[in-house]
């Protein structure tokens, strides 16, 4: 069975930073080297096995791989490893195998209980929410660099970093920063959306464990919305993570973007430093995207109507309902919700548009799935011949024809269409041989034998 090797993992503190390497070998592919650059403390080397033992496992079930780890795994992680792995394989059945959990398990690591709790925080409504709701219980902020800005846009990771750091000041919490470029091991066999992001991570938060016990991860979907549905950041799988020394929490499952929104409306920090743009790598929030437009809407639904310290291109409400588009279907589900709130609040405007925005997406959906199924039925043609038409019953007509008269009599027959000098003697002679009839068939009667 092909192999997911994991290397012996390098640790190095200075003064600075503290510094974790580890050597991935991926069949088919060279080594890669995964690196994170953590503020300066200890790290176990037991750690950085659970860590990459979390991110490990999404690489190999993209082919049903063999993980190979250098060391044993925590206890805790590796007796919910099945239930993740059983979960994953329920979202993707097409694009995840199941993969040989046979690993030894760890002794404890002996770190004192307490030490603190700390959330993941880039800016947005999820993040200011969960530290907004929480913050009796934190002790620190975390900003991953190299996730949803790459670590080659120097300049601008250097500006939100800043921003961050403000924003972390004026409510009272430090930001601890990492760096990390993991994405270059998971983006080809896990995508980040859907399967990697919420192991990624836990990973970190791992790594972080000498400080923190508790890991808080800000729920970006609704409990009703996600399930059944893959995301790689879920409330069912993010505490499957957790391990002998670290418990991660998917916080506000059951809030609502509306909610979250209304309550980061009443904090001038939040609206000061808010950041929910994935599209733009030289603003803060562009304006144009979907997500910045439809986070417009939800502040202009709250009451929030001066948002042009928010937006780099602020446009009026009016323009925002003309070009409203959804992307994609978490999007669908986001602009659901807005057409709810809207209507409790008497905004026809935001209806109509968000359902027309709806129609149009969903109307799309539909057409690429025929145009997926026409090019199948063309591909494999014996798809056809094995699921023959359906038959049908003949369809009613609309108007039913007039009932048709009962076939004529013989008598009527011969009384309607023979003159009267012959259908006389005829109809005598049908009496007369009415009690002979096999003579008049042609056949002698019985008594005449």
């Amino acid at each position: 069975m092909p192999q997911v090797v994991v290397a012996e993992p390098s640790v190095q503190r200075t003064a600075e930073n503290t510094v974790v390497r580890v050597d991935v070998t991926v069949p088919g592919s060279p080594p890669r080297t995964v690196e994170y650059v953590l503020p300066p403390l200890a790290v176990h080397r037991q750690q950085v096995i659970d860590a990459m033992f979390v991110v490990g496992r999404l690489v190999a079930m993209r082919e049903g791989w063999r993980l190979v780890l250098p060391g044993p795994v925590s206890a805790r992680l590796l007796d919910r490893a099945e239930i993740m792995q059983d979960m994953f394989l329920e979202w993707h059945p097409a694009s995840m195998k199941p993969i040989p959990l046979d690993f030894e398990v760890a002794e404890p690591l002996d770190l004192p209980s307490g030490r603190g709790a700390i959330s993941t925080f880039t800016g947005g409504v999820d993040s200011f929410y969960t530290v907004l709701e929480n913050r009796e219980q934190l002790d620190g902020l975390l900003f991953i660099h190299g996730l949803d800005i790459p670590l080659e846009e120097t300049d601008f990771r250097a500006r939100v970093s800043k921003e961050l750091v403000a924003a972390a000041a004026d409510i009272g919490l430090p930001l601890v920063q990492v760096e990390t470029n993991v994405r270059q091991l998971t983006n080809p066999y896990a995508s980040w959306g859907k399967k990697a992001h919420g192991a990624i991570l836990s990973s970190v938060g791992i790594l972080l464990a000498e400080r923190f016990d508790t890991f808080f991860v800000p729920g970006s979907r609704l409990r009703s919305t996600v399930r059944g549905l893959g995301w790689g950041s879920h409330v069912l799988i993010d505490r499957l993570n957790s391990t002998d020394y670290l418990s991660v929490v998917h916080d506000a499952v059951d809030v609502t973007r509306h909610s979250k929104t209304a309550r980061i409306a009443e904090s001038a920090t939040a609206l000061r430093y808010l950041r929910v743009c994935y599209s733009s790598q030289s603003e803060f929030n562009c304006g144009t995207c979907p997500k910045c437009r439809r986070t417009q809407l939800d502040l202009d639904l709250v009451g929030v109507t001066d948002t042009e310290r928010i937006f780099a291109e602020c446009v009026p409400i009016e323009d925002v309902l003309a070009q409203f588009e959804i992307p994609a279907p978490g999007a669908l589900n986001f602009a659901r919700q807005t057409v709810r709130v809207a209507r409790t609040k008497d905004r026809a405007d935001i209806v109509q548009a968000l359902l027309h925005a709806i129609h149009q997406y969903e109307a799309a959906v539909v057409t690429k799935e025929a145009i997926r199924l026409r090019w199948t039925l063309r591909r494999y043609p014996e798809f056809v011949e094995a699921f023959p038409p359906r038959q049908r019953k003949p369809k009613k007509p609309r108007h039913a024809p007039p009932p048709q008269p009962p076939p004529p009599t013989l008598r009527a027959v011969i009384a309607h269409r023979l003159p009267d000098f012959v259908a006389g003697p005829l109809r005598q002679l049908v009496r007369r041989t009415r009690g002979a009839k096999s003579s008049v068939l042609g056949r002698p009667r019985a008594d005449h034998l």
